[in-house]
C-alpha cells in the first residue's frame, strides 16, 4: 500500500463529482489578501432583470480588492457569507428554481431510471479494498438499492463477508470516509461525517464483536486508510485530529494534532499527543503539514511522514524503534528528491521518483543511510508512464500508463529480471492492495466499455486470477460500443488525446459531451460508469479531453497546465472541441463541456474564451473564482498547484485562470448548470454562487441554473441516489440546450 499524498490519495476515493479535485488539505491560518480592500459601496448596484420563471435579481454590492497595482471588482462577495440568512435565502430560491426546471424536463426520470437500473444491476459496488499482514480484506461495499457503502471484512480474498461497520446506524446521512485496519485484523478505526462534509469523527471497533473502544473523536478529518498507521503488534494507533479530543473548541484547521490511541487506555481517556504543530513536540512541521507516524511491516524504523498542502514532492524523517526506546528523527526524504510515493521493507525504502525521469522511475536506498544521489535503480525509466508501486513480499509491483492503457510489472528482490504481468484486456490498472508481509498484489482493472473488476496477482502467477470482490453485474460490457483516441493539434501546436466512446454511427452531427479536467498530475483513465451508459445507449458520444496539467505524459505534462502554464488546460479543451467539431462528430449546437472540482477551471475559462463553441456547460462542485480561493479553508494548501495572490506572477495567473473575473455583461454565453453541495469543504459551495450570479446578470435570457444539493458536500460521501440524480439532471440539462425531442421543459421555452 504506497504512501501517496493526500492530493491523489483521496481522488483516487471520490465518486463522480470529485473526481480529484482540490484535496483535503489543511489550511493556513490566516490565507494572503488583497494589498488592500475596499469597504462595500454604500449602495449596491442596479441588479440584472429578473430571470425567466420569476427567479429574483440579485443584488450586485460591488467590493474592490488591489493586488500589487491591480484592482478587481467584485460585485457578489456577500455571496461569501454562506451562513448568512439572506445568502441562505438566495441559495434556496436558486435551488427551487433550479429544481423546478429540471423536474420538468419529461426526459430526465428515463436516463435516471436507466441509470438506477445499470448501478443497481449487480448485487453490490466495491470500492477502498485494504489488505493486512494476517491476510484479512476490508473493503467498502454498497448493496444494491441501499444509499451508502458499509465496510466489510473477509479472512482472504475469496472468503464469505462480514459486515463490521454500517454507516446507517448513526443516522440516515451518515457515511464512512475512511478506515483504518490493524495488522492483525481484530480492530480498525474508521470516520464518519454526515451529509457529504467529510469532517468526520473517528471510531474504534472491535472488529468481532462489533462494538466501539472509542469515540467518537471529533474533528478527525484528514487521515487515510493506511494499516501502517497501527504499530506492528496492532496495540496502538496513530490518527490526527482538528481539535482536542473532548474539547468544545471550534475546529482549528491551520495545525493538526497528531494522537495516538493504546488499547490499554481505559474507556473515555484522551488519545495521546504526539505533536500539535504548536510546540516542539515530536517531529517539527510547518503549519501546512499534516503528519502520519507509520510502521511498515516489522522494519525497525519509524516514518513521520509529511503532506504539505497539495505538493506532490513528499517529506519524511525516520528514527530507529527498539525495545530499549526510540531514537532521534533524522531525515529520510526532502522535497528536493521529487519522491510522489515510498514504501518500506526491512532497512530499505523504495521510492517512485521523478529526479532524473520526466516519466518517473523506481529508486531504492538505506532506511538507516538513506542516500538519494546515489540510489540503486529498481526499475528505470518507460516508454510509459510509472504510475503506482506496491510492495509485497515476494516483490515489488508497478503500474505503467502507455497508450492510454495499463501495464503490470512485478520486480522481484532477488535480482531476476523484470515480468510485465499480462492483463485480461487493455484498461485502466490501479494497485488496489498488497502489504508488505503478504505475496502477491490485488489489482483493480477497467475499461471504457467493461465495468472495473478485483484480480489477484499471486507471487508466481502469470496471469491474474478474477476475485468475487466485486459481483458481476448485466452491464459489466457494454456492447456495440467502440472506443478510440484521436489527437487534437492545441494552440501551441501541441498533441492533445482525446478519447471517444460512441455506437458506430455513419456521419452527422451527434449531441456530444467533452469531460476534461487537468490538475494535480492525475491521468483520466478509462472507466466505465453507470452514469455514461444511457447516454451512450441513445447514440451520443462521451469524448475525454486529457488536457495538459494532468498525468497523461508524465510530470512534463503535468508542469505545462499549472500556475503560470494553466491556460494551455482550457486551450486543449477549446482544442478537443474543435476536433470533434471540424471532423463531423457534433456541432457547436450539440456540444457540451463538462468538469469537476478544478475542472471548474478549464471548463469556465474554455465558455468564457469561447462562448461560440459550446451549447452548454456544467462546472461542478468547481473552482471558478480562482482570486478569492486562498481565503476558504481548503485554499492555501492548494496554492502550490495554482499560485497564491501574495506573489505578483502568481496572482496574474490566477486572475487568468479565474472565469468568474472573465464574464462580460452583454455576451452570449453557453448555457450553464452549476452542481454543488452545500457542505462541500473542499470547493466553498459560494464559487458556484458568484459564477451562477455573474452569468445571469450577464445575459439574463439564457439558462443559468445553480443546482445545490444542500444534503451533500463534494462528492464523497453522496449516495447513490444524490450521485445519479444530479448527474441525470446535468445530462437532461445538455440534451434541453442541444434541442433533442422530449428534453424541454414542460411549458417552459428553450
Amino acid at each position: 500500500m504506497p504512501i501517496v499524498p493526500a492530493a491523489r490519495r483521496l481522488a483516487l476515493a471520490i465518486t463522480m463529482f470529485a473526481l480529484a479535485g482540490c484535496a483535503g488539505v489543511e489550511p493556513a491560518a490566516k490565507p494572503p489578501e488583497a494589498a488592500a480592500v475596499a469597504a462595500p459601496s454604500a449602495a449596491a448596484t442596479p441588479a440584472s432583470a429578473p430571470m425567466p420563471g420569476g427567479l429574483p435579481a440579485t443584488p450586485q454590492r460591488v467590493v474592490q480588492d488591489t493586488y500589487h497595482g491591480h484592482t478587481l471588482s467584485d460585485p457578489y462577495r456577500w455571496l461569501e457569507s454562506v451562513e448568512a440568512p439572506e445568502v441562505q435565502a438566495w441559495m434556496q430560491a436558486q435551488s427551487t428554481h433550479s429544481r423546478s426546471v429540471l423536474d420538468r424536463i419529461g426526459g430526465r426520470r428515463a436516463l435516471l431510471d436507466r441509470m438506477l437500473e445499470v448501478e443497481n444491476s449487480a448485487p453490490a459496488r466495491v470500492s477502498r479494498v485494504a489488505l493486512v499482514a494476517n491476510g484479512n480484506v476490508f473493503l467498502l461495499r454498497r448493496d444494491a438499492g441501499t444509499a451508502q457503502h458499509k465496510l466489510v471484512v473477509r479472512s482472504s480474498v475469496q472468503a464469505p463477508e462480514r459486515v463490521v461497520v454500517d454507516p446507517a446506524q448513526l443516522g440516515p446521512r451518515h457515511a464512512i470516509d475512511y478506515f483504518i485496519p490493524s495488522p492483525d485484523g481484530r480492530f480498525v478505526a474508521y470516520g464518519v461525517s454526515e451529509a457529504g462534509s467529510e469532517d468526520a469523527s473517528l471510531y474504534l471497533r472491535d472488529v468481532a464483536s462489533g462494538a466501539d473502544l472509542a469515540g467518537p473523536i471529533a474533528g478527525a478529518k484528514f487521515n487515510g486508510s493506511s494499516p501502517y498507521r497501527w504499530t506492528p503488534d496492532s496495540r496502538a494507533v496513530h490518527f490526527q485530529t482538528l481539535r482536542e479530543p473532548g474539547s468544545a473548541k471550534d475546529k482549528n484547521e491551520a495545525f493538526q494534532w497528531l494522537r495516538g490511541w493504546r488499547l490499554e487506555a481505559r474507556a473515555g481517556a484522551v488519545p495521546e499527543l504526539i505533536s500539535d504543530g504548536l510546540r516542539g513536540i515530536g517531529p517539527a512541521r510547518t503549519v501546512h503539514e499534516g503528519l502520519a507516524v507509520l510502521r511498515f511491516g516489522r522494519s525497525p524504523h519509524e516514518i513521520a511522514y509529511f503532506e504539505d498542502g497539495v505538493r506532490r514532492d513528499l517529506r519524511a524523517l525516520v528514527r530507529s524503534v527498539a525495545a530499549s526506546g526510540s531514537g532521534e528523527w533524522r531525515p529520510l526524504i526532502g522535497h528536493d528528491d521529487g519522491i510522489w510515493q515510498f514504501e518500506v521493507r526491512g532497512d530499505r525504502v523504495y521510492a517512485l521518483t521523478r529526479r532524473g525521469a520526466a516519466r518517473f522511475r523506481v529508486v531504492s536506498t538505506a532506511v538507516s543511510a538513506p542516500d538519494w544521489a546515489n540510489a540503486k535503480v529498481e526499475l528505470p525509466e518507460q516508454a510509459g508512464v510509472l504510475q503506482d508501486i506496491a510492495l509485497a513480499q515476494d516483490a515489488l509491483y508497478a503500474a505503467v500508463l502507455e497508450g492510454g492503457s495499463g501495464r503490470l510489472l512485478r520486480v522481484p528482490y532477488d535480482e531476476r529480471p523484470v515480468e510485465e504481468i499480462a492483463l485480461p484486456f487493455p484498461g485502466a490498472l490501479r494497485l488496489a492492495a498488497s502489504h508488505v508481509e503478504r505475496p502477491g498484489v490485488l489489482i483493480e482493472l477497467g475499461g471504457w466499455t467493461q465495468a472495473s473488476h478485483y484480480y489477484l496477482v499471486g507471487a508466481s502467477a502469470r496471469l491474474p486470477v478474477l476475485t468475487s470482490l466485486q459481483p458481476a453485474g448485466r452491464f459489466d460490457q457494454l456492447r456495440g460500443m467502440e472506443s478510440r483516441i484521436e489527437h487534437a493539434v492545441s494552440h501551441d501546436g501541441v498533441r492533445v488525446p482525446l478519447s471517444i466512446v460512441a455506437r458506430p454511427q455513419a456521419g452527422g452531427a451527434r449531441p456530444t459531451l467533452i469531460v476534461a479536467y487537468g490538475a494535480y498530475g492525475f491521468a483520466q483513465e478509462p472507466r466505465l460508469r453507470s452514469e455514461w451508459v444511457p447516454w451512450l445507449e441513445r447514440g451520443y458520444v462521451m469524448a475525454t479531453c486529457h488536457v495538459r496539467g494532468g498525468g497523461e505524459y508524465g510530470q512534463a505534462w503535468y508542469e505545462a497546465g499549472r500556475i503560470h502554464t494553466k491556460p494551455n488546460t482550457w486551450k486543449d479543451l477549446i482544442a478537443c472541441a474543435e476536433h470533434l467539431v471540424k471532423n463531423g462528430v457534433t456541432s457547436p449546437k450539440k456540444l457540451g463541456i463538462l468538469g469537476w472540482s478544478a475542472g471548474g477551471i478549464t471548463v469556465g475559462r474554455a465558455i468564457t474564451e469561447r462562448p461560440d463553441l459550446f451549447a452548454a456547460a456544467a462546472p461542478a462542485v468547481g473552482v471558478l473564482d480562482a482570486v478569492r480561493a486562498e481565503t476558504e479553508p481548503n485554499g492555501p494548501g492548494n496554492a502550490v498547484e495554482f499560485g497564491t495572490v501574495a506573489k505578483p506572477d502568481e496572482f496574474r495567473a490566477l486572475l487568468a485562470m479565474s472565469a468568474y473575473h472573465h464574464v462580460k455583461p452583454g455576451v452570449r454565453y453557453p448555457a450553464v448548470i452549476l452542481p454543488h453541495g452545500a457542505t462541500d469543504q473542499r470547493v466553498a459551495v459560494w464559487h458556484s454562487s458568484k459564477m451562477a450570479a455573474a452569468l445571469q446578470a450577464a445575459n439574463p435570457d439564457v439558462p443559468v441554473l445553480l443546482n445545490i444539493d444542500f444534503g451533500a458536500g463534494h462528492g464523497r460521501g453522496s449516495s447513490a441516489a444524490q450521485r445519479l440524480g444530479t448527474f441525470a439532471d446535468t445530462l437532461a440539462f445538455m440534451l434541453w440546450q442541444f434541442g433533442e425531442p422530449g428534453f424541454a421543459p414542460a411549458g417552459a421555452p428553450r
